[in-house]
């Protein structure tokens, strides 16, 4: 009976390294658009059967958007031509799609650190606990993403639109993101630690528990912004609107720039 179930397990991890083979194959096509997405997907499903082969293959596809992402075609410009924004080249979306799946499910962090993305489209995109420190974000249109536990360590997220993006524990320290648009956004207990926040809308956006420590926010809109439970000491609100902010609980020892109400 062993050494049945050692020939079953072999043979069954040989049909896995036949189709990651083929899969790879795909993966390296020059030539078709069809044929790398089918090797996107099967890797996926491979990833799916195989548990062991998950993080392999969370790393491959990572690489594979990293090597791709300066080809010429890389970034498309959609049918209404949005000189802004740029939509992404199909495979690899599809790729950083099936990344955000993974994270998502088994908790791997692929390393997407210092990316080039700025002014594109991957709105509505789920990258959770992606690994995205340094990278370039700017202008990009994030509304909808999910990016919860997401490590944006040092990202430059200047004037990009997280509308109703979903940040909650994320990693935002060191992060520049002044001019951008986070309405609605979820940033429960995210690490904005000496973030740049300055002249961003932040209106009805839940930062509850956030840590703000040392946050510069002047010029930013709070207005229905919920701060509860927030750590503010050392940020610097000069400016601020501040109109109905839920601040229950709030530190806000050293905090700079308060209205008279608040001191």
């Amino acid at each position: 009976a062993e050494a049945a179930m050692r020939t079953a397990a072999a043979t069954e991890q040989g049909l896995v390294t036949g189709r990651y083979t083929a899969a790879i194959t795909q993966l390296g096509d020059k030539d078709s658009l069809d044929i790398r997405l089918g090797g996107i997907y099967a890797l996926e499903r491979i990833a799916t059967d195989s548990e062991r082969d998950d993080t392999v293959i969370a790393e491959l596809l990572a690489t594979f958007v990293r090597e791709h992402l300066e080809d010429e075609d890389a970034r498309r410009l959609p049918p209404e031509a949005d000189p802004q924004r740029y939509r992404l080249r199909a495979d690899l979306r599809a790729a950083l799609a099936v990344l955000g799946r993974r994270t998502h499910d088994n908790g791997i962090r692929p390393d997407l650190t210092g990316l080039d993305l700025h002014q594109l489209d991957l709105s509505r995109i789920t990258l959770v606990r992606t690994n995205l420190s340094g990278a370039s974000l700017r202008d990009m249109d994030l509304r909808g993403a999910d990016l919860r536990g997401a490590d944006l360590r040092g990202a430059d997220l200047r004037g990009a639109d997280l509308h109703s993006a979903n940040l909650s524990g994320a990693d935002l320290s060191n992060a520049v993101l002044n001019g951008a648009s986070l309405r609605g956004a979820r940033l429960y207990d995210a690490d904005l630690i000496s973030a740049d926040l300055c002249d961003v809308n932040l209106s009805s956006a839940d930062l509850s528990s956030a840590d703000l420590r040392g946050a510069v926010l002047s010029g930013a809109d709070l207005y229905g912004a919920d701060l509860s439970s927030a750590d503010l000491r050392g940020a610097n609100l000069d400016g601020a609107k501040l109109n109905s902010t839920n601040l229950n609980s709030a530190n806000l020892s050293r905090a700079q720039g308060l209205p008279p109400r608040l001191l």
